[in-house]
C-alpha cells in the first residue's frame, strides 16, 4: 500500500472515529444539556476530520455527526421525522458550517502542497545553477548552498545550514 492510500485511509478513519468520540463525550453531558444544542459537541469532530483529511473526510464527518446528533440526541430517537422548525434549521446550519470548515481546511492543504512544490522547484533550480549560490534567512544564516558553493567554501551543506553567512 502506498503512502497516499494509507494517508487517505487514515483520514477517512478519523472522519468516522471522531463523530463516535464526540458522541461518547456528549452522552455524559445529557443531564445538563438534555436535547439542547445537540450539534455543538460535534464541531470539534468535523474540525479534526477536515484538518487531517481535507474536504471530503470533513464532509463525511459532518454528515455522520448530523445523523448522530439527530438520531441519538434529539427526541426523534427512532425516526428521522423532524418535530420542529428549530431542529431543521439547526441541522442545516450545522451542515453549512461543517461544509465551510471542511472547505477552509482543504484550502489549507492545497496551500501547503503548493508551498512544498515551490520549495522543491526552487531548490532544484538553485542547485543546478553553475555559479555558487548561497541562500540565507533574514538573520543572514545559511539555509541553502548549491554544490558549487559547497566546493568554493569547503563547507558541506549539512554543516553550513543555520550558521552565520560570515562564518561560512
Amino acid at each position: 500500500m502506498n503512502e497516499t492510500t494509507r494517508a487517505r485511509l487514515i483520514a477517512y478513519g478519523v472522519a468516522v472515529l471522531a463523530p463516535a468520540v464526540s458522541l461518547l463525550v456528549r452522552w455524559p453531558l445529557w443531564p445538563v444539556l438534555e436535547d439542547a444544542v445537540p450539534h455543538m459537541t460535534f464541531f470539534p469532530a468535523v474540525m479534526i476530520a477536515a484538518y487531517f483529511g481535507g474536504f471530503w473526510p470533513g464532509l463525511l464527518a459532518t454528515g455522520l455527526c448530523g445523523v448522530a446528533a439527530n438520531y441519538f440526541l434529539t427526541r426523534q430517537l427512532s425516526t428521522f421525522h423532524f418535530t420542529s422548525v428549530n431542529d431543521v434549521v439547526a441541522l442545516i446550519l450545522f451542515v453549512l458550517v461543517g461544509t465551510i470548515i471542511s472547505g477552509l481546511c482543504e484550502f489549507l492543504h492545497r496551500a501547503r502542497r503548493r508551498v512544498v512544490a515551490n520549495e522543491r522547484r526552487y531548490a532544484v533550480t538553485l542547485a543546478s545553477i553553475g555559479d555558487a549560490v548561497i541562500a540565507t534567512d533574514n538573520k543572514a544564516r545559511v539555509t541553502f548552498m548549491n554544490p558549487v558553493a559547497e566546493t568554493l567554501t569547503g563547507w558541506p551543506l549539512a554543516d553550513a545550514i543555520g550558521k552565520p553567512l560570515v562564518e561560512v
